[in-house]
């Protein structure tokens, strides 16, 4: 069953779940929440450098091909 909301919609989602876990939700499991109709994120700390949130977000995203979310915890 999909859910229709206007969040879900302007993303283009299926299904409304998306949660950032710093140090225990990466790039992985973020691509494939978004694979599965959600939307799939990544978490960072304060402390990342760019280019690791970069990578991060170049996987989650399938090359940007997938809705995702990067949440910095600080």
């Amino acid at each position: 069953m999909r859910l229709r909301a206007p969040l879900t919609e302007r993303l283009g989602l299926s299904v409304p779940i998306g949660a950032p876990m710093a140090g225990i939700a990466h790039r992985a499991l973020a691509r494939a929440v978004s694979e599965g109709g959600g939307l799939g994120m990544t978490g960072v700390g304060s402390s990342d450098p760019a280019e690791l949130i970069g990578s991060e977000a170049l996987v989650a995203s399938a090359g940007g091909r997938l809705p995702f979310g990067v949440g910095r915890m600080a």
